[in-house]
């Protein structure tokens, strides 16, 4: 009887010269990948979510809008071409589980990234069982964590439709801010406001001294105000 070869024969067996053991090979090979895929997917989906919230509280609807859609893009793609296609379809008997598996595939579209986290959280379950577990039931885990799933198509769209696209949008978003000297923070109307009252406030401080002190002009004014010497005094020449 021929014994079936292991998933790890095919994954590296030494780190710089030094032997694995089984358990350092699927943390190295599995746990590890699975632990940081799923921790950058997460930062990636959350910082554009934020993005999204910065963009509207800054009144930016419209960068906010191309965010989202950068956002939804390789999700829809990947809906349509797998309900275009009926040879990624799974296998359906009737119209009503072919109805509900549509309507699984559209509540994958609207909350993709529950899907996607689900992917890794199995991935992690399984890896943590190969870990604990003796042959062969480590070979059944190792066969469940590098189970082939469409998952895998909607990630590779992701890379090109979402992620390059959109750090391109908000570099271009950032630079052109910056040259309309736009502050995108969500206290940048409240900012502006102060500075507006805090600008009229010392305008009408000056107004008052110009008329107290006959002769000195506004411009003066402003050079006293600014000095951190006469401010005080200046103030209370103009109460006085």
């Amino acid at each position: 009887m021929v014994k079936k070869q292991s998933i790890l024969n095919d994954k590296p067996s030494t780190v710089m010269g030094y032997p694995l053991t089984i358990r350092q090979q699927i943390c190295l090979c599995f746990l590890l990948p699975s632990i940081i895929n799923c921790i950058i997917y997460i930062l990636d989906i959350s910082t554009c979510v934020s993005a999204v919230r910065e963009h509207f509280e800054a009144g930016l609807h419209v960068w906010a809008v191309f965010t989202i859609i950068l956002l939804y893009l390789p999700s829809i793609v990947f809906f349509v071409l797998t309900v275009s296609k009926p040879d990624l379809w799974d296998e359906q008997g009737d119209i009503v589980r072919t109805g509900q598996w549509f309507l699984f595939r559209l509540a994958q579209l609207v909350a993709f990234p529950i899907w996607a986290i689900y992917r890794y959280a199995k991935q992690l379950f399984w890896s943590i069982e190969a870990l604990i577990r003796e042959d062969p039931l480590r070979e059944e885990a190792l066969q469940e964590v590098i189970e082939p799933s469409q998952i895998e198509l909607y990630l590779y769209l992701q890379a090109f439709l979402q992620c390059a696209p959109q750090a391109v949008l908000q570099i271009f978003i950032m630079l052109y801010a910056y040259k309309l000297g736009i502050q995108i923070t969500p206290h940048s109307r409240g900012t502006d406001s102060s500075k507006g009252e805090e600008e009229k406030g010392r305008g009408g401080e000056r107004k008052v001294c110009r008329r107290k002190n006959g002769g000195r002009t506004e411009e003066d004014e402003g050079i006293l105000l600014n000095k951190p010497g006469h401010r005080l005094n200046t103030v209370l020449g103009c109460v006085h």
